[in-house]
């Protein structure tokens, strides 16, 4: 496992648009969310630790924002063949087993992966209402521990972000295992 750091520079970038199945069935793009003003997107999976470590932390967070604006959307952009826990069947399971509550694409392809330029998993991209990149970075200050958390970094830019005002901190990386390119 590589530890792998995500870069902060790229904000104001136009969120791609992608045509991906989820483990619901359906085939979303980008067009699919137009009804909210603020995008949330994890590049996520099974088998990583980082991930496992804040999986309740998100879920939690989602239901957090279920009555304002705000689509959380899951990617896994995983070897399947390397990494059979990241396949379509076993997100699928997961994302039943622990009730997301939110779309969870599979981006079997790795384009979507690509063209957001997502490193790791977790890597979080936060785009405003005019569907412009206002946060990546870090999901709170205690990967590992939820009892040590003391900021809340994606809560509050999300929050910020549905402001429509600049992120009111400062954007650090998000750490996790890289993305397992084909």
């Amino acid at each position: 496992m590589a530890l792998t750091y995500t870069p902060t520079d790229n904000l104001g970038l136009n969120c791609p648009d992608f045509q991906v199945q989820a483990t619901d069935g359906e085939i979303y793009q980008l067009s699919s969310f137009n009804n909210y003003e603020v995008l949330c997107f994890l590049f996520i999976c099974n088998h990583c630790p980082y991930v496992q470590a804040i999986e309740d932390r998100i879920i939690k967070l989602n239901q957090f924002f279920k009555n304002k604006s705000v689509a959380f959307i899951g990617v896994c952009s995983n070897d399947a063949s390397d990494y059979p826990e990241d396949s379509f069947d076993n997100i699928k399971k997961k994302w039943k087993e622990k009730n997301f509550g939110f779309v969870y694409l599979y981006d079997e392809t790795q384009k979507m992966a690509k063209d957001f330029g997502a490193l790791c998993t977790p890597d979080i991209f936060v785009f405003n209402k005019m569907r412009k990149l206002s946060y990546r970075g870090r999901f709170d200050d205690s990967w590992k521990d939820p009892n040590k958390v003391t900021q809340e970094d994606l809560k509050q830019a999300i929050l910020d972000t549905l402001s429509q005002k600049p992120i009111s901190f400062e954007h650090l990386p998000s750490m996790g295992c890289s993305i397992k390119w084909k």
